[in-house]
């Protein structure tokens, strides 16, 4: 993960994880899992907006990160789904945008 490899350069930043629920990975390959559990333990901080999965807790933990943020750095490449839906609040909050996309 880029920002666990940007830290061991650079010891002022930090990894906070702003997840939806505990059983985000429950899901996912064991590969997967594995990765997703490495990273969490790598992590300076974890955060859950639920414990437990519901119906919007994917939006719930997108508007927890806009509303604790300065700067949106996103990788959007379409107006329509989560990501859009997280950039235009964002923007709505009046953030500064960053879409790497763009930088490609």
């Amino acid at each position: 993960m880029a920002v666990l490899e940007i830290r061991q350069r650079h010891s002022d930043v930090s990894l906070f994880m702003v997840l939806p629920c505990r059983s985000q990975s429950s899901r996912w390959s064991a590969a997967d899992q594995q990765e997703y559990q490495r990273i969490l333990k790598a992590s300076d901080r974890v955060l859950y907006v639920s414990e437990e999965y519901f119906p919007g807790c994917m939006q719930k933990r997108n508007r927890f990160m806009v509303d604790h943020s300065d700067t949106c750095c996103c990788y959007l490449t379409s107006c329509r789904g989560g990501t859009w839906n997280t950039v235009s609040y964002a923007y709505d909050q009046h953030l500064s945008i960053h879409n790497i996309a763009n930088d490609l």
